[in-house]
């Protein structure tokens, strides 16, 4: 799916590294209520909220 290469693009650049983006995306996120992202971007409304956090994430805004 091109969304999830896209929010996976977006997590490396956020968190700097393949290793690092792939640990966060596999543990539990405060701000996705303790969801792992992995298993929400199996939807479209779910790649939205993760894309969301690692927006906001950027500045900072983890909640």
């Amino acid at each position: 799916m091109q969304l999830d290469f896209k929010v996976r693009a977006l997590a490396v650049e956020e968190l700097g590294s393949i290793a690092a983006a792939e640990q966060w995306l596999m543990a539990p996120a405060m701000g996705l209520d303790q969801r792992r992202p992995v298993d929400l971007m199996k939807t479209i409304d779910g790649i939205a909220q993760v894309t969301q956090l690692l927006s906001r994430m950027r500045y900072g805004v983890y909640a």
